[in-house]
């Protein structure tokens, strides 16, 4: 395929432009998934910290020591970002979860199907 030069210089002025905002986008992509992940994890490393005295452990079984705390209104109301609390063993076993759940579980590793 032979070109004039006008040509040429349209079709490199078009891959280079295609190459940029590629890479622009790109840029944009990596900084908001790392600012919404660690955005994320603080938020759940606070509630960790948070609930991680609430619990009490009893022989096999591990519930929340004071159910008050979560009848408190960020458990209760819904929210731009809500709270959702479930304590589950290794093998997937369900102890004692928030009231905002009702009748839902949340999904870990332990209980997801593999495939």
């Amino acid at each position: 395929m032979k070109l004039n030069f006008k040509n040429r210089i349209a079709y490199h002025y078009i891959v280079a432009t295609a190459l940029i905002v590629g890479l622009v986008f790109l840029v944009i992509f990596f900084v908001v998934k790392s600012t919404v992940y660690a955005n994320l994890d603080k938020d759940l490393n606070f509630e960790i910290q948070k609930h991680t005295q609430e619990i009490t452990i009893s022989n096999d079984s591990i519930y929340f020591s004071n159910k008050e705390e979560l009848e408190e209104r960020e458990h209760v109301e819904v929210q731009v970002n809500p709270v959702f609390i479930q304590l589950s063993g290794t093998n997937g076993k369900l102890f004692d979860k928030s009231p905002n759940l009702k009748d839902k579980e949340l999904a870990t590793s332990a209980n997801q199907k593999a495939g």
